[in-house]
């Protein structure tokens, strides 16, 4: 692994400033939210099959635009997120939105045991 690097991917957190881009009628200072923030390719099959947490070739050293360092940057202070990884979340506590990221890249398989 290549330093810096400062991990944390279960990311929460409050709008603290918007960039001049952000549409304003959707994104507010002060409003909670999760990030997904993701280290796929984007590029491989599974990627693009919408299932980029199978993604063939993840990487958790690559960069993410608005983290200073390497990996997912949930242990910064600050960072800057894109809104398209970030969900607002307002009628749960901050730890269940903590559990929004495991959540959702989970796959639940059923067993079903057969007696002889």
């Amino acid at each position: 692994m290549d330093f810096p690097f400062v991990g944390g991917h279960e990311i929460i957190g409050t709008i603290v400033a918007l960039g001049d881009k952000i549409d304003k009628r959707i994104w507010k200072i002060g409003d909670k939210v999760a990030i997904g923030a993701n280290l796929s390719c984007k590029s491989c099959y599974q990627c693009k099959s919408g299932n980029e947490q199978n993604c063939e070739y993840f990487n958790h050293t690559q960069d993410i635009d608005g983290i200073l360092y390497k990996g997912m940057g949930g242990f910064e202070s600050h960072i800057v997120a894109h809104p398209n990884i970030m969900f607002k979340y307002n009628q749960i506590t901050p730890e269940e939105a903590t559990l929004t990221e495991p959540l959702s890249c989970v796959t639940i398989v059923w067993i079903r045991q057969v007696s002889n």
